[in-house]
């Protein structure tokens, strides 16, 4: 089976390659060289890479229980792989190892503010790295409330 999608990748890029050039459009011809180029490396390099089995991890959002205490912030998501988690941005977290699946992470933030600038990457065993998966923006008030009373509220009881 693994062969067969082998031979199927190659097929599809020597096929690209053959109508990109029927049409005018192969290397040299015009301004369009380029952007062929770019498309046939893109291709082979997707290529070698599944062939290799090295794909990158893929990592999408969830949703969280909704936590918010102290710096804690709680965030969910989900990878394709199992691997190392790194944060970047203004925000951390204690948790370092992704499994492949559902995650739920608490973030910490050391100040008050506004957050818009989290993401996370998860690199596998092989050193493949995610694109970073920005954390939805949030804020952080550490304020306790006050209380206050507002006009003379009085309870009646009944006769």
């Amino acid at each position: 089976m693994k062969i067969l999608r082998i031979f199927g990748l190659i097929g599809l890029v020597i096929f690209t390659i053959l109508l990109m050039m029927a049409c005018g459009r192969g290397p040299g011809s015009d301004s369009t060289s380029n952007e062929f180029l770019k498309t046939i490396s893109s291709l082979s390099t997707s290529i070698i890479k599944t062939l290799k089995g090295t794909t990158t991890p893929i990592l999408n959002h969830i949703k969280s229980p909704s936590l918010q205490e102290n710096n804690l912030v709680s965030f969910g998501f989900r990878s394709s792989k199992a691997g190392t988690i790194s944060y970047s941005g203004n925000c951390f977290g204690s948790t370092k190892n992704a499994i492949k699946g559902d995650h739920h992470i608490l973030l910490g933030v050391m100040v008050e503010g506004n957050y818009d600038d989290c993401a996370i990457h998860v690199t596998d065993s092989k050193g493949n790295m995610s694109e970073p998966l920005q954390v939805p923006s949030f804020r952080v008030d550490f304020t306790s409330p006050k209380l206050s009373q507002v006009g003379d509220y009085r309870v009646q009881g009944r006769n």
